[in-house]
């Protein structure tokens, strides 16, 4: 069988395309999914209906995460605008299809007044298609349930005691998984409402904290109440007259691939910070030496890093996803930007996923900034669009992925290992080739003159 050498290349030249990409993004954006409002696939025609009368101008997607068989899942928060609308959301995780959210694992799960779920913000799917829902209750309680991939529970984890304001509306907005060593990573914003501050009381003195979840001795922790770090920044700027950045506290949270370093940010802050893991998890008193500051440089709701090492943010400024590109070290010096339209546009990215290992990142884009602080009494103007997901060529994967080893390697390196690749594939080819051209006669006439050889040097050297 003949090995034509050229397709040979060219399938390792590819391999090593698609395995060792250069830090760089593209500009092919794609479009998947625009709404005016959202709608649901379901089959009670009466809950339907009361959605269109009374919700469908307050529901907002807020967090969008794909699972491992690629089926975007959406969540739908319910406890912002009470009971009369957020009833009538038929429900609060759901997966898309044709355009549609259909309720998982069933409508009756998300039942607003029997259900088990009933507002999600944050959530989590693994590497295996389980899912962690950050769910907040109507009783103001806070857990965490994890449910099977076939849409079964598996554990219910209860953080009341530890979230910021037990008998507030502390909110649970992210969460990171470390399955390694079986911990869960979970930001509480704590109160971004106007309702929910007392008379006098400044709306920059929200407590923001971060929870760690041992999930295999159910015990959780509350850090950083108290640090600076969790708190909003009253100076940073105001962005134009469409966005305004409020005072929200700690809300983006990121874990490295490696599991050793979490990243978190106040929403309202052009600061990034870092604290190894090995001190929360070892449930030690974190000190501000322990914490290290970087300058991210915008503010940013979702944070995300990546099995290539990567960091991913959204910038509210910027109206787009930044992608730091580093070797080794945080420098924020070397960006790129994915932008989905016009700069300064009243629609702003809020949440990033990847597809697997497909290597495309997802972003949605939406109107979340408009129902924050005193703004819960506006309504979606469902005249033009208002809810976007987008979807570009990365080349990489989820955190929780093992890392790439190659990550870190600087670009200037790869010409040569490219060149090295192509010298020894070409060497096995032709020696590949070699081997074919040998006849099973002219191996063995080969291998008899070399009999030959040995046995007329064991002769001469008896001879002496």
């Amino acid at each position: 069988m003949k090995i034509n050498p050229v397709i040979i290349l060219l399938l390792l030249f590819n391999l090593y395309l698609c395995k060792f990409p250069d830090n760089k993004t593209r500009d092919d954006i794609e479009e998947i999914y625009k709404a005016k409002f959202l709608v649901f696939d379901i089959n009670d025609n009466k809950l339907n209906n009361l959605y269109l009368e009374n919700s469908k101008n307050y529901a907002f997607p807020n967090t969008i995460r794909i699972n491992n068989k690629g089926i975007l899942f959406m969540s739908v928060p319910r406890h912002l605008f009470g009971d009369k609308i957020d009833s009538y959301i038929p429900s609060s995780i759901n997966y898309l299809k044709d355009d549609k959210l259909v309720p998982w694992p069933n409508l009756e799960e998300n039942d607003f007044n029997n259900g088990r779920i009933h507002s999600i913000v944050g959530f989590e799917i693994d590497l295996d298609g389980n899912m962690y829902l950050l769910n907040q209750k109507k009783n103001k309680e806070r857990e965490l349930l994890v449910y099977y991939k076939n849409g079964t529970i598996k554990d219910i984890y209860n953080l009341t005691q530890v979230t910021t304001h037990r008998h507030h509306e502390s909110l649970l907005t992210n969460i990171v998984l470390d399955l390694t060593y079986n911990f869960a990573y979970i930001s509480d914003t704590g109160k971004i409402f106007e309702r929910n501050f007392i008379q006098g009381q400044l709306k920059n003195e929200t407590k923001s904290s971060l929870i760690i979840l041992n999930l295999q001795n159910k015990v959780a922790i509350r850090f950083l109440r108290k640090e600076k770090s969790s708190i909003p920044d009253i100076n940073h700027k105001k962005i134009n007259d469409k966005i305004e950045i409020n005072n929200i506290g700690l809300y983006g949270i990121a874990l490295t691939c490696d599991k050793r370093f979490l990243y978190y940010s106040p929403v309202k802050s052009n600061k990034l910070y870092k604290i190894n893991t090995y001190y929360l998890q070892d449930e030690r008193t974190i000190r501000n030496k322990d914490i290290y500051e970087l300058d991210k440089k915008y503010g940013s709701f979702e944070l995300m890093s990546s099995a290539r090492g990567l960091f991913y943010y959204t910038s509210i400024e910027e109206n787009s996803v930044l992608v730091n590109f580093y070797q080794k070290t945080l420098s924020f010096d070397n960006l790129r930007s994915v932008r989905h339209g016009e700069i300064f546009d009243d629609n702003i990215p809020i949440s990033l996923t990847f597809n697997g290992t497909s290597g495309f990142l997802f972003y949605l884009v939406n109107k979340h900034n408009i129902f924050i602080n005193d703004n819960l009494n506006k309504e979606l103007d469902i005249n033009k669009d208002n809810f976007f997901i987008y979807k570009v060529k990365t080349n990489d994967r989820s955190y929780l992925y093992p890392c790439n080893i190659y990550s870190y390697i600087p670009n200037s390196f790869w010409i040569g290992i490219v060149g090295t690749s192509l010298l020894f594939s070409y060497a096995v080819i032709k020696l590949i080739f070699f081997v074919a051209k040998l006849s099973p006669k002219k191996k063995e006439e080969i291998l008899k003159q070399n009999e030959e050889e040995l046995v007329y040097i064991n002769d001469d050297d008896s001879n002496n």
